[in-house]
């Protein structure tokens, strides 16, 4: 560890650190699943990092060890934080706690990080164990192809959200899912850009809504799926998924569809496996608060 040093990257580097991080992250034991697949979207990734003065880099001599770069939700004064380590090149959890130590120490001491990555990336695991990161429910990355799915868009009237009901969308959001990654406000501001939001309404109550986000790279995401409290139970979740299946594969042409699910919500799993969703991965997901 002697010619070991970190530093933040800079455009010059950018070529280097996508190679870097293309590699590491196509390899399931390295990967972090806040980080894309495809070597276009991890630079473009890289790029918006390092104009923020989110992406540092461990080196020995000219040779890249690891890469720590992290997403900063300022509202919610959370880093959504990726960690790519080649431990044939450096010890781990040396190179881990040099990175992520540079990192902290020059952010908010409050700042809460968030790392996300499949159960098989073990040394990570045992990294965030060591300084006694926060480990929380596993989670689920589940994956429908398009020859695979089984659903059937129910009789409801499930619509395009409409503009006169972004602020009772907005709430109702936001009381289900206080604190999550993605607000209410923040699906309305990218509303038909690369996120679309389908709703059940009735006698004038939003009751059920689905998001779906568009990727880059030609798959879409189920993001949100949710109903009203005094309404579920109902199949209307169901209905309001099954609508936006339909609409990713056959308006958008997506050629397969994702969506993170909780392992412990059982009943959420069955009705996605039910409409023909598949295991991928599963992952890991940590908390270190400041």
């Amino acid at each position: 560890m002697n010619d070991i040093s970190v530093s933040y990257c800079t455009q010059q580097q950018l070529e280097k650190l996508t190679e870097f991080a293309y590699l590491l992250n196509n390899d399931i034991e390295h990967s972090s699943t806040f980080c894309s697949k495809s070597k276009g979207a991890i630079k473009e990734e890289l790029l918006g990092g390092i104009s923020r003065n989110c992406v540092l880099a461990c080196w020995n001599d000219d040779e890249i060890v690891g890469v720590f770069h992290c997403y900063i939700d300022k509202a919610r004064n959370n880093a959504d934080c990726n960690m790519l380590i080649d431990s044939r090149k450096g010890d781990y959890n040396a190179v881990a706690r040099l990175l992520f130590e540079e990192f902290r120490t020059s952010n908010d001491i409050h700042m809460k990080y968030t790392f996300f990555f499949p159960k098989e990336n073990v040394e990570c695991v045992s990294f965030l164990d060591s300084i006694h990161a926060s480990r929380q429910v596993n989670e689920y990355h589940l994956i429908l192809k398009k020859k695979k799915h089984n659903s059937k868009v129910l009789t409801m009237n499930i619509t395009e959200l409409p503009t006169d009901c972004y602020l009772s969308f907005m709430g109702l959001h936001d009381s289900i899912f206080p604190g999550v990654y993605v607000s209410g406000a923040d699906v309305i501001k990218d509303i038909r850009k690369n996120r679309f939001v389908y709703s059940l309404i009735e006698s004038g109550i939003l009751i059920a809504y689905s998001v779906l986000r568009l990727n880059r790279d030609g798959s879409a995401t189920a993001e949100i799926v949710a109903v009203k409290e005094s309404f579920r139970g109902r199949g209307y979740g169901r209905a309001v998924l099954s609508y936006l299946i339909d609409t990713a594969f056959t308006s958008f042409q997506a050629d397969k569809i994702d969506l993170i699910v909780d392992g412990d919500n059982k009943k959420a799993i069955k009705l996605y496996l039910d409409l023909g969703f598949e295991v991928a991965t599963e992952n890991r997901c940590y908390i270190i608060q400041g």
